[in-house]
């Protein structure tokens, strides 16, 4: 029985807490306390300064400061000089009168060719009597069924009274197109 009430004596001995004046000034480190175990109630008010914090703390941002005034107006760039007008050129003699103009516009167009695939066609399209060809072009007979046809030549004849048309076909399909002429009566 003796040995049993000095054990618990021991142990009800070593539940009571240490105080502040047991512990030796500066002895307590950052280690011996555990994290997150202080809270600001164990601080004293007003002990912590700037310092303390490394920048880690923010207080909420200040108004706006109201504007500030204008800066004087800046000084106006240079100018260059304008050089002085040149005397006026003499006249030019008047050159003599150009053709007379169309009067009137019409169209012709050859029948229709058959492209085969990966070879050329050409048109030798000619306008109606007392016309003069101004311009070509081609197009596809079966405007729904379009193949790819690429105009390589395009020009009036020397004599100016027809039209020249070369297309070529790059696709292996068949394609059939027809050549056009705009003809222009000069009066």
């Amino acid at each position: 029985m003796l040995l049993l009430s000095i054990g618990l004596g021991g142990t009800a001995g070593a539940v009571s807490l240490i105080t502040g004046k047991q512990i030796k000034d500066s002895s307590v480190r950052g280690r011996d306390v555990g994290n997150g175990s202080l809270t600001g109630a164990d601080v004293a008010d007003k002990s912590l300064t700037a310092a303390d914090f490394s920048g880690s703390v923010q207080g909420p941002a200040g108004p706006q400061g109201p504007t500030g005034p204008q800066g004087p107006k800046g000084d106006k760039g240079a100018t260059g000089n304008t050089g002085a007008q040149g005397p006026q050129g003499l006249q030019g003699i008047q050159g003599p009168p150009g053709p007379a103009g169309a009067s009137m516009v019409t169209y012709a167009q050859s029948g229709p060719k058959l492209i085969s695939g990966s070879s050329s066609a050409t048109w030798y399209i000619t306008c109606p009597q007392g016309f003069w060809a101004t311009g070509g072009g081609a197009n596809h007979v079966d405007t729904t069924k379009r193949g790819y046809g690429r105009i390589t030549e395009s020009y009036p004849s020397a004599t100016g009274t027809y039209w020249v048309m070369t297309v070529h076909n790059p696709d292996p399909a068949e394609i059939a197109m027809y050549g056009w002429v705009a003809c222009a009566k000069v009066s």
